[in-house]
């Protein structure tokens, strides 16, 4: 549940959790009116997979300005391309489900892909029942029952059923239900 590993790990990788709303939440993301503690779950999702993938130890504000500096955000705007904002990161994007909520098998494999692979995946969650998707999650490992992933929102590691489907603590008392909507792996 919340906040909390259940279960025993069947295999995870180590990921150093990051809070989108940390110092650098105030800081605009990309090129639009958001900000990366708004806004910058994917963002900040990126650079936790980054940092344990390629061993660095690389902020949000930095991989902002990299995905600025690699015109990755559009203009004017604080959307992303994040298969851009990967390769200028030095990652791959092997497998793309793309807001395809109903493909929750599409979605299952993307994940176990890249976690078979000792990579990571990013689950895009949709919080709101609109199923179009609202925040991102890291995936970074499995349990008997489903899987663990680090929320940007908290920095801290939840868990997902074996339907991607988990909660997460926003604040002292709100609960937001995670069903996934999209996935990919790296």
């Amino acid at each position: 549940k919340s906040n909390a590993m259940s279960s025993t790990v069947v295999s995870s990788r180590e990921v150093r959790g990051l809070i989108q709303n940390g110092t650098w939440g105030p800081i605009q993301l990309g090129n639009g009116s958001s900000t990366i503690g708004r806004g910058g779950c994917l963002l900040t999702a990126l650079t936790m997979a980054v940092n344990a993938l390629r061993g660095l130890s690389m902020t949000p504000p930095e991989v902002n300005t990299l995905g600025k500096s690699n015109g990755v955000f559009a203009p004017g705007s604080s959307e992303m391309d994040p298969a851009a904002l990967s390769r200028a990161l030095g990652l791959v994007i092997v497998k793309r489900i793309r807001n395809e909520p109903t493909n929750l098998t599409g979605m299952v494999d993307v994940v176990n892909t890249a976690l078979v692979a000792n990579g990571l995946a990013i689950v895009h969650v949709d919080y709101t029942g609109d199923q179009r998707g609202d925040h991102f999650v890291l995936v970074n490992g499995r349990t008997p029952t489903g899987y663990t992933a680090v929320d940007p929102v908290s920095g801290k590691t939840i868990t997902l059923d074996s339907n991607l489907r988990g909660e997460s603590a926003w604040g002292t008392n709100n609960i937001k239900h995670y069903a996934p909507a999209g996935a990919f792996s790296l």
